[in-house]
């Protein structure tokens, strides 16, 4: 015997999120400063030493951080001049 379905989908309905709130916007600042932060670190310790030791350049890190450059410019968050300075130096 079959159980007897009241709807076609048992599930619970998921509840829906907005992307607009100021508190999904600052998620996603935050996540990309956090991303160029440590990519900036990453460069600067290899303009230190990777780049007396021959090491070969970072693309990945520098397009890591020229993207989260343009995102945040995009965002209108404010962009720290010392990240595209490094990326000149690249």
């Amino acid at each position: 015997m079959k159980r007897p379905i009241a709807h076609k989908n048992d599930r619970l309905p998921v509840p829906k999120t907005n992307h607009f709130t100021l508190e999904a916007r600052q998620r996603v600042i935050n996540g990309l400063v956090a991303t160029a932060k440590a990519d900036f670190v990453s460069l600067v310790s290899w303009l230190k030493t990777g780049k007396q030791n021959g090491e070969p350049i970072p693309l990945d890190k520098c397009e890591s951080l020229r993207t989260a450059i343009l995102n945040l410019g995009t965002l209108k968050a404010g962009v720290q001049t010392d990240w595209k300075q490094v990326i000149q130096l690249m």
